[in-house]
C-alpha cells in the first residue's frame, strides 16, 4: 500500500500497487489532475505540469486573488478602460454575454488566456439566441455547476483522446450492464475492479460502484445517495426530445447525443457542436453514476423543462446551466423558449437556436427511408428462366390416421397432474407433449372447464388419453391430421 497526500488539497491518497505510475488520475475530494510518480521505493503526487492558468480555470476554487499574475491584473484593467472608452465614444456595451450587435459571446471573447492552451472541441458554428430575458447565455465557469460541466467536458475530450472513441452510452434495455458514467471512471480508476461481465449492482461489483465521484455531483444538492441507495449522479447524458429519444436512430430530428443504438462523435455532429446539449443536472430521481438508463440518461418528455416532469434541474429554482458538445456552458431558465430548448437537444433537426425561425423537431416528419438500390436488371432468356416449384393445395396438412396411432403408442415411465387442472388446459399441454393436433371445437364449456388430475405409471400416451377423456365425461375420434373431442354421448365415436 503506498499513501501520499495530493499535492493540490492535502488529501491523504492511498494505492495498492504501482501500476498507477507514470498516470494521471483525479484526486476524489478536490478533483485537480495528479501525476504519480516514483520517488525511489515510494510513490508520490505531482501536479500536472504547466497547470498554471488553465487549471485555475478548470477549477477556479484553486486560484484565489493572491494567485493571479499581475500581468493579468493589468490587463483586465487595460480592457475596463477601453470599454469605458467605447462606451463613452459609442454608446455600446455587450450584456449579458451579448454584444451590441445581438451576438453571443463564445468562450474565446471571454476568457484572458490563449485559446491554444486548452483544446476545444468547437465547429465555429455561430449560436443565435433571441433579444429577450430568456436568451440562452454563456455561463462563467466560475459558476461551481459549471466547474462541474467544464469538468465533463475534460473527461469526455481525454477519454476520446486515448481511446478514439465515446464511452458506452447503453439504455435500460440494452445489453449493456453500465452506463457511460462507469465507463469513464473505470478508465480514470484502472486499479478498481469492474466486471463488465456482471450487472452494475451484482456484489461483485460493490468496491466500484459505492465510490463517489465528485465530478458527477453538484455542490448546490446535498444528496448522499440516490433513490437506490447508490452515491448518486446529479447530471445526465441528453437522448433527444421525447420518451423513445434514447431509441431513434441518429439521422432523427428528436435523436440527441445518448442513446442505446447510437454513438454520437462530438467533431461531427449534424447541427453543431455549440448547438447540441451533452449534460444537463436532474433534481429528481436520482440513481447510481454506473446505473443505465434514466439514471444516467434522460430525455426532454414535458413542459415545463426546468423543475418538471422529467426532473431537470440544478438546484436553482429559475435556472439551469447545460453543457454543450462544444465544451461551453449555456443557461437556460424558466422562460427559455420551450422551442429552443428541444433545438439544444436535438442534434440533427437542422435548426437553429432562433425562435423567429420556424420548426420544432418535436413535429418534424423523419425522413424516409430509401429502398435499397435493387441492382441492374437481368432480362429473363430461355437459361436463366427460374425453376418452377410446385406448391402443396391449400388447407391443414392432411396426416394420416397411422401416424396418430403410432404416436399414441409412446411408451411413458410416468404422468402425473398432481393439482385440478382445466380439461381445456390439460389438453392443450397433451397437444403438445404428442405433438399432434387436438381439435376440442364440439365440446361445451362445461366438459372445457371440468377439474381433472390424473396419475399413472408405466403407461402409453393412449391410456393417458383414454383416462383423462373418461374423467371429464368426453371421448375422441382420430381424423386425418387430428384427434377430435366429442361428449361422450356423441354419435360420431
Amino acid at each position: 500500500m503506498y499513501e501520499f497526500p495530493c499535492p493540490h488539497c492535502q488529501t491523504p491518497l492511498r494505492l495498492r500497487d504501482q501500476s498507477l505510475r507514470g498516470r494521471t488520475v483525479d484526486c476524489p475530494d478536490c478533483s485537480l489532475p495528479v501525476v504519480i510518480a516514483e520517488n525511489g521505493d515510494q510513490l508520490i503526487g505531482h501536479p500536472v505540469p504547466s497547470v498554471g492558468n488553465a487549471a485555475a480555470k478548470k477549477h477556479p476554487r484553486t486560484a484565489g486573488p493572491s494567485q493571479m499574475p499581475k500581468w493579468i491584473a493589468g490587463s483586465v484593467a487595460a480592457l475596463l478602460l477601453i470599454g469605458l472608452a467605447i462606451f463613452v465614444l459609442t454608446g455600446e456595451v455587450s450584456v449579458n454575454g451579448k454584444n451590441a450587435d445581438g451576438e453571443v459571446a463564445t468562450n474565446e471573447d471571454v476568457s484572458q488566456e490563449d485559446p491554444a492552451d486548452e483544446p476545444k472541441v468547437d465547429d465555429g458554428a455561430p449560436v443565435a439566441v433571441e433579444d429577450s430575458p430568456a436568451a440562452v447565455r454563456l455561463v462563467p465557469e466560475n459558476d461551481p455547476v459549471a466547474a462541474r460541466l467544464v469538468r465533463i467536458h475534460q473527461l469526455f475530450d481525454e477519454y476520446l483522446k486515448t481511446n478514439g472513441q465515446l464511452p458506452g452510452m447503453d439504455g435500460e434495455s440494452s445489453t449493456g450492464h453500465f452506463s457511460w458514467i462507469a465507463e469513464l471512471n473505470a478508465w480514470r480508476n484502472p486499479g478498481i475492479r469492474m466486471d463488465r461481465d456482471r450487472p452494475w449492482s451484482d456484489p461483485v461489483n460493490s468496491s466500484f460502484v459505492r465510490r463517489r465521484f465528485q465530478e458527477f455531483e453538484n455542490p448546490a444538492i446535498p444528496l448522499a445517495a440516490g433513490d437506490d441507495g447508490y452515491p448518486p449522479t446529479h447530471f445526465v447524458g441528453i437522448a433527444g426530445v421525447g420518451a423513445d429519444a434514447a431509441r431513434l436512430p441518429a439521422d432523427h430530428p428528436r435523436a440527441g447525443i445518448f442513446g442505446e443504438n447510437r454513438q454520437a462523435d462530438l467533431k461531427s455532429i449534424p447541427d453543431g457542436a455549440s448547438h447540441t446539449m451533452l449534460v444537463a443536472g436532474v433534481v429528481k430521481g436520482h440513481g447510481s453514476w454506473a446505473r443505465p438508463g434514466p439514471a444516467t440518461v434522460r430525455s426532454f418528455t414535458a413542459e415545463p423543462y426546468i423543475q418538471g416532469p422529467d426532473g431537470f434541474g440544478s438546484g436553482h429554482p429559475d435556472r439551469m446551466p447545460v453543457l454543450m458538445a462544444d465544451g461551453s456552458v449555456r443557461e437556460l431558465s424558466r422562460e427559455t423558449d420551450a422551442v429552443i430548448v428541444r433545438r439544444m437537444a436535438a442534434m440533427s433537426d437542422g435548426l437553429a437556436l432562433d425562435t423567429s425561425l420556424p420548426g420544432d423537431p418535436l413535429t418534424m416528419i423523419p425522413k424516409p427511408v430509401e429502398p435499397p438500390d435493387p441492382g441492374p436488371i437481368i432480362e429473363e432468356t430461355p437459361e436463366n428462366q427460374p425453376i418452377v416449384v410446385e406448391l402443396a393445395p391449400e388447407g391443414e396438412p392432411q396426416i394420416p390416421i397411422r401416424r396418430a396411432e403410432d404416436l399414441l403408442k409412446q411408451k411413458l415411465a410416468g404422468y402425473r397432474q398432481e393439482q385440478p387442472v382445466s380439461f381445456e388446459n390439460l389438453m392443450w399441454e397433451f397437444e403438445e407433449l404428442l405433438a399432434f393436433s387436438i381439435d376440442q371445437s364440439q365440446l361445451p364449456s362445461s366438459i372445457k372447464e371440468a377439474r381433472v388430475q390424473l396419475e399413472r405409471q408405466d403407461c402409453t400416451l393412449r391410456e393417458v388419453l383414454d383416462a383423462v377423456t373418461r374423467e371429464a365425461g368426453a371421448s375422441y375420434v382420430i381424423e386425418p391430421g387430428k384427434i377430435v373431442l366429442l361428449p361422450a354421448s356423441s354419435d360420431r365415436q
